[in-house]
C-alpha cells in the first residue's frame, strides 16, 4: 500500500527538537540574485487535511467494496483540486504565512537549548553554536507587524513574553516564488511599539448621577451586562441592542456620566434630541470588581431617554446612530 504512504512537512508551531527539511527552492534561489535560503519551509497544513481524509475514506474504501472505493476516488479528485489551488498566494496570504513562520522561527531561537544546535541551524543556518544552557519561560509569542522590502522579502517583528518582559525582535524572511521560507538572519532585538498621546475626549459634559439620563442608564447597564431587568425598556424602537447572554456581571453600579452635549438640569429636554454619552462603571463578577464603560448614543422620545446604538469611539456614532445635529436636548425650554 505505498499509495498511501507520503511525506510531509508540518504546518504547526514547531518545537525546538523539530529540524525543517530543506527544499529544492533554497537551491534555486543561490543560483538567482535573490537572498540564497538556506531553509525552505513550506506550509501544507490544508494539505495533511486532505490526505488524512482520503486515507480514512480508502481504508474504509477496502473495507466496504468496489462501490465505496468508487467514493473514495472521488473525494481523492475532489481534495487535490482544492489543494490545488492553495498554491496561489496573494500579498496578504503571504504576509500572513511570513508572520507564522517567522513566530515559530523566533520561539525555537528562544528556547533552543546546549544540544540543540543542528535544530536550531534548521531555522537560522547562520546560527554558531553559542546556546545557553537553559532558557526562561516562552510565552505568548504574536505576530505584531509584517512589511515587505522587496521582491520575496519581507521583515518581521514577533513580540513575545521572555520570563516576566514582554520583548519584540524582527526577522528578515525570504519567500519563493513557490511558496517556500528562510530567514536571512537571526532574530534582531529591537524597540517596542510606543504609545502616543490620545486626542482629547470629546464627551466632556459631566452628568449627574442623580440625573434623569444617569438614573435611565443605571437601569440599562444592569440589564445589559448583569442580566437584571428588560434591556428593551431602555432602548428606542428598532434599536438593535441586545442584552449580552450569558451575563459577564452580576452587578453593575455606574460611577460617572459624561455626554459631548450639555444636558438640561432644569428643563424638558427637547423631544428627539441626541448625545453620545459615556458610562463609567464598577462591574462586579465572579472574579471581583473591575472598571469598564461603554459609549452609547441616546434619544429622546416621549419625554423619556432611550438607547439607540452601542457606540465604539468617543465622538463617532456608530451606523444608525441619530446624527449629531440642532436637535440638541438642551435647546427646548419648561
Amino acid at each position: 500500500m505505498n499509495i498511501l504512504k507520503s511525506r510531509h512537512r508540518g504546518a504547526g508551531p514547531r518545537s525546538p527538537e523539530h529540524t525543517p527539511d530543506v527544499g529544492s527552492d533554497a537551491q534555486d534561489a543561490t543560483e538567482t540574485e535573490n537572498p540564497a535560503p538556506a531553509l525552505i519551509e513550506t506550509w501544507t497544513r490544508r494539505n495533511e487535511i486532505s490526505r488524512k481524509i482520503f486515507t480514512g475514506l480508502l481504508y474504509g474504501a477496502l473495507a466496504a467494496g468496489p462501490i465505496a472505493l468508487g467514493l473514495g476516488g472521488w473525494n481523492m479528485t475532489h481534495n487535490t483540486a482544492a489543494v490545488a489551488t492553495t498554491t496561489n498566494h496573494t500579498a496578504v496570504d503571504q504576509s500572513g504565512r511570513v508572520g507564522l513562520f517567522a513566530r515559530d522561527a523566533v520561539v525555537t531561537w528562544l528556547t533552543a537549548t546546549q544540544g540543540h544546535e543542528a535544530q536550531l541551524k534548521g531555522w537560522f543556518p547562520m546560527a554558531t553554536n553559542a546556546l545557553p544552557t537553559s532558557t526562561p519561560k516562552v510565552s505568548d509569542a504574536q505576530v505584531a507587524s509584517v512589511d515587505q522590502v522587496g521582491a520575496g522579502q519581507y521583515n518581521a517583528r514577533i513580540a513575545v513574553t521572555v520570563g516576566s518582559a514582554r520583548q519584540y525582535l524582527q526577522v528578515p524572511v525570504y519567500i519563493s516564488p513557490t511558496g517556500g521560507m528562510a530567514t536571512l538572519a537571526m532574530p534582531q532585538p529591537v524597540a517596542g511599539m510606543r504609545g502616543v498621546d490620545a486626542p482629547a475626549n470629546p464627551l466632556v459634559q459631566k452628568v449627574a448621577l442623580t440625573h434623569d439620563l444617569a438614573v435611565t442608564m443605571q437601569g440599562f447597564v444592569t440589564a445589559y451586562a448583569a442580566g437584571n431587568g428588560d434591556v428593551t425598556r431602555y432602548t428606542s424602537p428598532g434599536s438593535t441592542v441586545a442584552a449580552i447572554a450569558p451575563a459577564p456581571y452580576t452587578a453593575v453600579k455606574l460611577t460617572s456620566v459624561s455626554s459631548d452635549v450639555p444636558i438640561p438640569t432644569d428643563r424638558t429636554p427637547r423631544e428627539g434630541g441626541t448625545a453620545q454619552i459615556e458610562l463609567a462603571a464598577d462591574a462586579t463578577g465572579k472574579q471581583g470588581t473591575q472598571s469598564v464603560s461603554w459609549l452609547v448614543t441616546v434619544r429622546v422620545r416621549a419625554g423619556r431617554w432611550e438607547v439607540v446604538t452601542l457606540d465604539s469611539v468617543p465622538g463617532v456614532r456608530s451606523a444608525g446612530a441619530p446624527p449629531n445635529s440642532s436637535t440638541n436636548p438642551s435647546t427646548q425650554a419648561k
